[in-house]
């Protein structure tokens, strides 16, 4: 009776663990300054650099690149801190607009999409 009711106390608490894993999309959180009026082309500017950063590393290594690269990231007016698959982007004096959003990289290149007409493939122009 008490090997039954060991085993059913250590299954409880091995499933009753919170398990996390690290393939949650790449997030960000962008808290502005108070006196920032160019926020769609700062939150853009940060996105872009992040974007570049990871188009040359494979979606394995993008977690031990973001915790190695916050110091890159850093700047002078610009904290960056990274915690469970989130980037933190502190600018000034970090009391105006938070932005939230995900990181997305494309796999496939777009290709060029003309409409069709069936009147130009008749005449073929």
């Amino acid at each position: 009776m008490r090997k039954a009711i060991l085993s059913i106390l250590l299954c409880f608490l091995f499933f009753s663990m919170p398990v996390e894993s690290k393939s949650k999309d790449l997030r960000f959180i962008i808290v502005f300054d108070s006196n920032e009026d160019e926020l769609i082309e700062r939150k853009k500017e940060i996105v872009d650099l992040v974007n570049d950063m990871l188009d040359h590393v494979g979606e394995n290594s993008f977690y031990e690149l973001l915790e190695n690269a916050v110091d890159e990231l850093t700047t002078e007016d610009r904290e960056v801190y990274f915690y469970k698959s989130t980037l933190f982007f502190y600018l000034g004096d970090t009391k105006g607009i938070k932005i939230e959003g995900s990181f997305v990289k494309n796999s496939f290149c777009m290709a060029e999409v003309k409409p069709k007409s069936f009147i130009r493939q008749w005449f073929n122009f």
